[in-house]
């Protein structure tokens, strides 16, 4: 991945992580703790674990999320004053082992990133964390883009009751699914959201996502190839979800892929390396890492007047 390679170009060596307590989630609880949950020494950097209060989905009904704090050992132990603070929009995962409140190692965007010298905020989001349960509301930039933003000011408000001082940069940063959400949470900026209590946004660092799902959708329709498989079940989950559409999984994919879907994906326990690299096995050429869309789904997925294809939707 790109973020690997420019971590292995600024990382010479990194020691592993131990916990300075351990985090454990209530499988039930009414009414979840929030604030600061867990501390955890990363060797060159310090992830704070928190969680916060924002609304679902709906943008009206109260839920709690999960997030985690970025910041190098120097500001940690308050030898040096950040420069500012950065929002964080996670990229695409599908294992809950990959959210942020579990990032360990330097060799991560999260990692790198501290290198920096800006306090970082990154959600867990929908889907993982706390909310690991539920959906992940893939490429939702709305929804999404409103829970980053609230976890932004949660984390930078916890940041000053703790005492540390920071400038007044700030950073709105992103890749790939984070890329998209990063994109919407201007859009929000832009209009006022919350515009009482969010700093201006000084800098913005986004790339490589699907910005239009529905865009990327009839693309990868009319291409019929995929460099990058796993974003095919995610893409159609978020449409699902978000649209309220009635089409199924089965009304789209094959009758071979679709019993693989539940493991794959609603486990959360597979990478997209591990999912991608699955169905390039099962359904690529071999060395060839694409795969031909029409093996794994139903021609209804090519029919411009299919209720997903005919369609256009926002999000």
């Amino acid at each position: 991945m790109i973020w690997i390679a420019i971590a292995l170009l600024l990382t010479l060596s990194l020691p592993s992580c131990s916990d300075e307590e351990n985090q454990i989630y209530p499988e039930e609880e009414t009414q979840p703790k929030t604030g600061i949950v867990n501390r955890t020494d990363c060797g060159t950097f310090w992830r704070y674990d928190f969680n916060y209060e924002t609304v679902d989905t709906d943008g009206k009904t109260p839920i709690t999320l999960s997030a985690a704090i970025f910041m190098t050992r120097n500001i940690h132990e308050k030898r040096v004053q950040a420069k500012g603070c950065g929002l964080i929009n996670h990229y695409t995962i599908t294992a809950d082992w990959q959210r942020p409140t579990n990032v360990t190692s330097g060799l991560t965007l999260e990692g790198v990133l501290t290198n920096t010298n800006y306090i970082l905020i990154e959600s867990d989001g929908y889907g993982f964390g706390m909310d690991a349960q539920g959906n992940q509301h893939y490429l939702q930039g709305r929804a999404t883009a409103r829970v980053n933003i609230d976890a932004f000011l949660a984390g930078r408000k916890l940041m000053k009751e703790e005492g540390f001082e920071f400038g007044d940069v700030t950073l709105n940063l992103g890749y790939s699914q984070g890329g998209h959400s990063g994109m919407w949470v201007n859009r929000l900026v832009a209009e006022g959201y919350r515009s009482d209590e969010l700093p201006k946004i000084d800098c913005c660092v986004i790339g490589g996502g699907s910005y239009d799902m529905y865009a990327h959708y009839r693309y990868l329709a009319a291409e019929n190839i995929s460099q990058y498989p796993v974003a095919l079940p995610l893409i159609l989950s978020g449409m699902i979800d978000a649209g309220g559409y009635k089409v199924k999984n089965e009304d789209i994919f094959s009758a071979d892929f679709l019993p693989y879907l539940s493991e794959l994906f609603d486990t959360k326990e597979h990478d997209t390396d591990y999912i991608n690299g699955f169905i390039y096995d099962r359904y690529g050429t071999p060395n060839d890492r694409r795969v031909t869309i029409d093996k794994i789904v139903t021609q209804a997925f090519f029919d411009d007047q299919s209720e997903p294809m005919a369609t256009p939707l926002s999000t």
